[in-house]
């Protein structure tokens, strides 16, 4: 866990370079979304920070999902995201979307918890 935030970071730069419309916002808004989960419970949490990677991870999702409307990873990351952001609907929304188009094996063992869980 302690690696997210690098890897996702690592993985965007890569498909930065190779052009990949997809991967880069999506990996973009998962590691900001990671930011955001590591400053949950810290004493010295900064709510302002926190905000604004929320926006930036929700707009880099949202391009993501642009590109891949079918892809089931990004629409449970963006469920989350909008789930912090205060925006029940739209997580339900995401959530649904992310339960119907799930395809065996795509989605990691923590997303797939995370998914089914709600």
């Amino acid at each position: 866990r302690p690696h997210l935030v690098t890897a996702h970071t690592r993985l965007r730069e890569i498909a930065g370079r190779a052009g990949d419309r997809f991967a880069e916002p999506f990996h973009r808004g998962v590691g900001l979304l990671m930011l955001v989960r590591e400053q949950d419970g810290a004493t010295d949490r900064d709510d302002g920070f926190c905000e604004e990677m929320l926006c930036k991870a929700l707009a880099a999702l949202t391009e993501a999902k642009g590109c891949k409307p079918g892809d089931a990873r990004v629409r449970v990351y963006l469920a989350e995201a909008h789930e912090r952001a205060g925006n029940r609907r739209a997580a339900d929304a995401e959530r649904a979307a992310a339960r119907a188009d799930v395809v065996a094996g795509v989605l990691t063992e923590p997303e797939r918890v995370a998914l089914l869980r709600e």
